[in-house]
């Protein structure tokens, strides 16, 4: 078994996962069955032992070849709605308060699998959930880590949906936290407080079914939403008692298992 720091960071470099690409395999430090995972995000490998007896995790930085710098840094034209990464986003990690908040709505495993990419805006005090089209980032929107309004903020002006996850199967939820917190069984899509427009129909054409779960509190957002979306799209709704980011594990499993089944 392996178990010094060192020995871990060069058996995950030994893996050499590509850049947006993920392993799975046995855990070499505790011997379980597919319990390893690991992701390259293209600046980190980020890892996480699965088991419950194990505590093997972290992260390695990536190490560029000039051939794989090439296939992720290219050259390409700017324009004036090209949205560019605020100079104070920082890794979320940087932020004990910022991965607190990611474990307390249950986001902590999507972001360890890569399933999502979280930065800390540390001018604004917020968890910023990057929205992303084919990996690159597109936009992205801030959730506030004190007592103060809005509570959710949009960084830039794309119209793209926030998504987490790769089933063809989506619920749509209100905010990033819930769609990221059900990403390893259902594709989770945040409405992030807007309307549905003609171009987020497009969106959501890819998926097989589209669920539509709201708080009770939203009930008439969610019929209005599902009559939008009922000419264009296989849709059903869900009513949720608790938000899904606020829900136990099991029981969020369990829950989604039994109503999109």
């Amino acid at each position: 078994m392996l178990t010094t720091m060192s020995s871990t960071h060069e058996y995950v470099e030994s893996l050499g996962v590509p850049i947006g690409s993920r392993h799975r395999s046995d855990c070499a430090f505790c011997g379980h069955k597919n319990s390893f995972a690991a992701y390259n995000d293209g600046v980190y490998v980020i890892f996480k032992c699965f088991h419950a007896d194990c505590n093997v995790k972290g992260r390695v930085r990536t190490r560029l070849t000039p051939e794989a710098f090439t296939s992720v840094v290219k050259p390409e034209v700017k324009n004036s709605f090209e949205f560019v990464l605020p100079d104070t986003f920082v890794d979320v990690s940087k932020s004990a308060h910022a991965m607190q908040y990611l474990k307390s709505v249950n986001c902590m495993d999507a972001y360890l699998h890569g399933t999502i990419r979280v930065m800390y805006d540390k001018r604004l005090n917020r968890v910023a959930f990057m929205i992303r089209d084919r990996k690159r980032p597109v936009d992205a929107v801030g959730r506030a880590l004190a007592d103060i309004k809005p509570k959710w903020y949009r960084y830039g002006k794309s119209q793209q949906l926030f998504t987490a996850g790769t089933s063809d199967i989506a619920v749509l939820v209100e905010d990033c936290a819930s769609a990221s917190c059900v990403s390893h069984m259902i594709t989770g899509v945040a409405m992030l407080g807007t309307s549905i427009l003609k171009d987020h129909i497009e969106q959501l054409k890819k998926y097989s079914t589209v669920y539509v779960a709201l708080d009770k509190d939203a009930t008439q957002l969610a019929l209005k939403t599902v009559q939008i979306l009922k000419p264009s799209l296989n849709v059903r709704m869900l009513i949720l008692e608790q938000d899904l980011k606020n829900m136990e594990g099991e029981r969020r499993d369990e829950f989604i298992r039994r109503k999109t089944s």
